[in-house]
């Protein structure tokens, strides 16, 4: 099962929103076959793995991250190829969260006389489809917050410019992030502060979607975002009259408008449809008035912070929050990782 989980990794940034699977066979102590959901729309793990082992299927026991799938989606439902196959048990990690599978894939299995084993690693393979079981259940993306700041706890400067107070090494990793979410997030003042381009340059995988929160009028035709909104969807998050007031330059430009109201249940209603475009997941890279804004409506489920040893002086700190006197840390779990120069603190705010 370990080796199931590390071929379902391949699969990151490629297969949104569709879970990340890995399949495993095992005859005589040994692998005959093995594969990963690699892309959407194309063959899931369980086919690749048999596809590979061939006639060895027979009399031969899977592993697999997730409960093989029971309907025709854009592919042939899996847990009939697995029937077919002449497997004699399956292990499987954890049950599909899919409404339209939640058990039905198991079921149909052992009616058939397979031997099905379920919660092998499940906590292992539950952390690696967080943004696809909260989809699932919740009915809203999963939220990450980026963050960097100077060990005297500055995000920016005065005017808003945060270029570059981590290194490449941190700037590498944060390019890999990128590839891996469906969507990167940043408020207006970190647009017009640094005319970002929020793309993967510095690591391999495609760039994702981009999504600008705006609480007024601000955008302008000059910005890299709203020039190549054409190329790559780039939603526009603001209040209604500020749609209306813009609606020229986004028509222009292809910008898609949402409408936003300043309250968690207007951000839930904008998230819920960007979850509906298929944004499953959601990378926040700034500013801080929008990253306070989502830990103040409880919308935030993971914080990877790079700490710099460098300092400012002065400027923009990371969270405005409401006095609430010293609070416990809000953290499920974190650990602290080491990138080139700076530090990673990486901590997990909900599980699913």
């Amino acid at each position: 099962m370990s080796r199931a989980v590390f071929l379902a990794r391949k699969g990151r940034g490629r297969v949104s929103p569709n879970p990340l699977v890995g399949a495993v066979v095992v005859k005589n102590g040994r692998i005959v076959g093995e594969g990963w959901h690699a892309r959407y729309g194309g063959p899931h793990a369980e086919p690749n793995a048999l596809t590979l082992a061939g006639k060895e299927a027979r009399g031969a026991t899977m592993y697999v991250t997730l409960e093989p799938c029971s309907f025709h989606g854009k592919t042939p439902a899996c847990a009939p190829l697995l029937l077919r196959a002449g497997l004699k048990e399956v292990f499987v990690a954890m049950q599909d969260p899919n409404p339209r599978v939640a058990g039905a894939g198991i079921r149909l299995l052992e009616e058939k006389g397979l031997r099905v084993h379920l919660g092998l690693m499940e906590e292992e393979c539950r952390l690696l489809n967080q943004p696809f079981i909260k989809a699932m259940r919740h009915g809203l993306p999963y939220l990450m917050l980026k963050s960097a700041q100077t060990l005297d706890g500055f995000v920016a400067r005065d005017d808003g410019a945060s270029r570059w107070i981590t290194g490449e090494a941190a700037r590498k990793k944060v390019h890999r992030f990128r590839s891996e979410y469906d969507a990167v997030m940043v408020g207006i003042g970190t647009v017009l502060a640094d005319n970002p381009r929020l793309d993967v340059r510095l690591s391999k995988g495609r760039s994702p979607a981009r999504i600008i929160v705006d609480s007024g009028q601000n955008l302008h035709r000059e910005l890299y975002l709203v020039q190549t909104a054409s190329r790559l969807s780039t939603y526009y998050l603001s209040p209604p009259a500020s749609l209306s007031a813009q609606d020229e330059l986004i028509r222009q430009y292809r910008l898609i408008a949402v409408e936003l109201e300043n309250s968690k249940k207007g951000w839930e209603k904008a998230l819920r449809y960007l979850l509906g475009q298929g944004v499953q997941s959601i990378m926040v890279e700034g500013g801080p008035s929008l990253q306070s804004k989502l830990i103040e409506y409880d919308l935030a489920d993971r914080l990877e912070l790079f700490y710099a040893a460098k300092t400012l002086g002065t400027g923009r700190k990371m969270l405005t929050l409401p006095a609430a006197g010293l609070k416990a840390s809000p953290f499920v779990s974190f650990k602290w990782t080491k990138q080139g120069d700076d530090m990673l603190f990486s901590g997990i705010i909900k599980e699913y």
